[in-house]
Order: structure tokens, then C-alpha cells, then sequence
């Protein structure tokens, strides 16, 4: 089942069954279909907490709610009220078509308003030899650059005033 991010994308938690669209998507070799499938149940998208103090990963696949076809893979991970994602893979047909600002902003848009957790920030860590181009939303902002990493935050309070 998928669930709304915003308007025009959705997510859903990743299953077994994916593996042949993960093996396509996942073509650095940083993260693999099996790293993907294996956090499956750490959390479910719909539970209102998770263990206090616990560093939670969240696998799911982003699709256009107009189609339905899969079109990203996120990694998350959350701790306390902080999400960090970590790894996202583009499905070779979506990529270079412009979805991941849009998408960045619609999964922020999930985790502070729609989420059943209390998220107050997100941090994108993003690796430059593979993304050479920085593409989250505008109102992020860098707070720490460690060699090819740069790690980009926004808080709910941020996020708000962008929308506003």
C-alpha cells in the first residue's frame, strides 16, 4: 500500500519482491538490493514511535501517484526526532527528468506533517563524487562538508516558513 507524500508522490516500504528493481537502480555498488530488503520491519511508516535512543533505518520506494511506477529508493535513518537520509538510488529510466528536488521536498513534507513521529529535522547527507550537483530544496542549508561529504539540514521551523 502506498502512502501520500504530499500531491504527486508516494512511497511505499520495501518489499522482497523488489530486488530486480533495486539490482537495476542501485548501480554505484555502495548499497545493494540486499542491504535495502534487510531493513525491512525496523519501522513500518505508520507506527507513532520507535524505540527511544534507537537508530532506526527506513527503506522505501518513491513512485508519481499519477502512474504508480517506481522511480527512487531512499534510505533514512531515524534517530530521537532527526531523520538522516542517507542513500538514494534513481531508477536509470527516471534519472536526469528533474524528480528528486520535488521529491526531497514532498518527503519533507511527509516527515513533518504527515509522519505519525515527531520529526523536527532533516539532514541530507549527500556524497559529491556521485551527485556532483547539490539538489535539495533551496532552504536547506549546509552544516558540515567532510571531504566528498556534505551534509545539508532543514528544521520543521525552517520548513514552515519556506512553505509559508
Amino acid at each position: 500500500m502506498a502512502t501520500l507524500l504530499e500531491s504527486d508522490y508516494q512511497f511505499r516500504v520495501v518489499e522482497v519482491s523488489d530486488r530486480a528493481w533495486l539490482e537495476a537502480a542501485m548501480t554505484t555498488g555502495i548499497y545493494t538490493p540486499d542491504d535495502a530488503i534487510s531493513y525491512i520491519g525496523e519501522w513500518d511508516g505508520v507506527s507513532d514511535s520507535i524505540p527511544s535512543n534507537t537508530h532506526v533505518h527506513f527503506s522505501v520506494i518513491i513512485s508519481k501517484v499519477s502512474d504508480n511506477i517506481p522511480l527512487a529508493w531512499f534510505l533514512t535513518h531515524i534517530t530521537d526526532s532527526s531523520v538522516y537520509r542517507t542513500a538514494i538510488a534513481m531508477h536509470p529510466d527516471a534519472r536526469g527528468q528533474g524528480h528528486y528536488r520535488p521529491i526531497a521536498s514532498e518527503t519533507a513534507y511527509w516527515w513533518f506533517y504527515r509522519c505519525p513521529l515527531d520529526i523536527q529535522a532533516i539532514v541530507n547527507i549527500v556524497d559529491t563524487s556521485l551527485v556532483p550537483k547539490i539538489v535539495s530544496p533551496s532552504h536547506y542549508r549546509t552544516i558540515h562538508t567532510e571531504g566528498n561529504l556534505v551534509y545539508r539540514t532543514v528544521t520543521k521551523e525552517e520548513d514552515e516558513a519556506s512553505r509559508a
